[in-house]
């Protein structure tokens, strides 16, 4: 069984179409009922549909015509899902008769299709965005604002006890101690917080600008691959798809090559950008916002999904 998570309809269809010579096709009418008319056909002999859709009414014909039929909005979405769930199997049953089908991204070349079981990261960054809003976060990262003046009150009390004491007691000079320890401690907690909130903002710059530059691709890892796939062909939210990382299932993703990344641009590319250069600007931009956080790596094969889910 396929936990479908991703489906990119419109690939699977153009890449079914072409090596089955066509694919079925329908129409709808909805009614003011809400009920959609159904008239379907289809230009190919649609290769085990007729099975796979043997229950209830038969949808398709021998001679590849469908019988006209009604269903609800509800019936429709159900239909179309479970036929393009099934079309991915079709698909991969017919890949190798035509096509170069890979198991391991460090053997495929551009554009071979691959077959991809493996563990991964999920990259959302507007997700990310909204994860990192500081002022909404600074209370459950340790972000205490009174530190400082606690600080500065507890040295302005040890002040007045040094300048007081000119010669203290040993009882005296524990509680002094005492007082610097907790005033050094402190001081690290509030310079760690610090650089926290600072590591979080600067994150926080990242992901808003690679919102801009992604802002209709989610970016999944994987080992040798980087998977750019649509946000609007996910079945899940955003939401849900993020907490797939703790998931200990590997991932499968199905795709094509679409480009191999021999090496990522470093940072003086831009000082070595000639006039006539300017159309690659956006894969510079790309690879140095993506490569400095390790999303990006040379060799990766860039990977254009058709379905991911798990096994």
């Amino acid at each position: 069984m396929k936990d479908y998570i991703y489906l990119d309809e419109d690939l699977l269809n153009s890449n079914l179409a072409q090596l089955q010579r066509g694919l079925p096709t329908h129409s709808q009418v909805e009614d003011s009922t809400g009920t959609n008319k159904f008239s379907n056909s289809s230009s190919s002999n649609a290769k085990g549909i007729d099975n796979f859709f043997g229950f209830g009414p038969q949808l398709l014909k021998q001679n590849g015509e469908i019988d006209g039929f009604e269903m609800t909005s509800s019936q429709k979405e159900v239909l179309n899902s479970v036929f393009h769930d099934y079309a991915v199997d079709l698909l991969l049953e017919s890949i190798p008769e035509y096509e170069r089908f890979i198991t391991d991204a460090q053997d495929a070349e551009e554009g071979d299709f691959v077959y991809i079981k493996d563990k991964f990261l999920i990259y959302d960054f507007n997700h990310l965005s909204k994860v990192l809003d500081i002022n909404e976060i600074k209370p459950f990262v340790g972000a205490d604002t009174s530190a400082g003046k606690n600080i500065k009150d507890l040295s302005k009390e040890l002040q007045k006890i040094q300048s007081k004491v000119k010669n203290p007691t040993n009882e005296q000079k524990a509680e002094i101690e005492n007082m610097k320890t907790i005033i050094n401690g402190l001081k690290a907690a509030e310079e760690s917080n610090k650089k926290g909130i600072e590591n979080i903002e600067l994150i926080k710059k990242f992901a808003d600008y690679s919102n801009n530059l992604f802002s209709q691709t989610t970016l999944i890892r994987v080992n040798s691959g980087l998977v750019y796939a649509k946000k609007d062909c996910f079945r899940n939210s955003i939401e849900q798809i993020s907490m797939l990382t703790d998931s200990k299932r590997n991932i499968t993703i199905f795709g094509t090559v679409s480009a191999i990344k021999e090496k990522t641009h470093q940072n003086d590319s831009m000082a070595s950008l000639k006039t006539e250069d300017i159309y690659a600007i956006p894969s510079i931009i790309n690879d140095l916002m993506l490569s400095s956080f390790n999303i990006l790596k040379e060799k990766d094969r860039l990977i254009k999904p058709i379905a991911i889910f798990f096994e």
